[in-house]
Formats: structure tokens, sequence, C-alpha cells
């Protein structure tokens, strides 16, 4: 499985709240300053982590004015 949780029961993580706060407000922001970014196709790659599984690099094309 290549998914990206914050577990459950008492694995789970305390910090997930805040995260998800993070990526909503950052993706908001994103989304009203550059409302025509686009993420160009590319290869993925990840770090080599056992327990967070997290891109290594993300190109976005930020587009002001399409």
């Amino acid at each position: 499985s290549q998914h990206v949780a914050f577990a459950s029961g008492p694995h789970y993580c305390l910090g997930a709240p805040l995260a998800r706060l993070e990526a909503q407000v950052f993706l908001e922001r994103l989304a009203l300053n550059y409302p025509h970014f686009s993420v160009p196709e590319q290869r993925l790659e990840y770090n080599p982590n056992f327990t967070l599984r997290d891109l290594k690099r993300l190109e976005v094309a930020l587009n002001p004015r399409a």
C-alpha cells in the first residue's frame, strides 16, 4: 500500500489536525493567488523513509494569468 495516512487507534498522529489545517490554508491561498496553477506531468520520486511517504520534488507551474 502506498497511501499517506495519519493512522488510527494508539498510533494516531497527534499533529494530524494541525497538518490538515496547514495543508488546507496553503491550498486555499495557492488557488486564490494563482487560480490557473497546474501540475505538469512528471515522474514522481519519493524519499526513502519507512514511516513517512514524502516527495523529493514536485514541480508546479504558477500561471497568474491564463
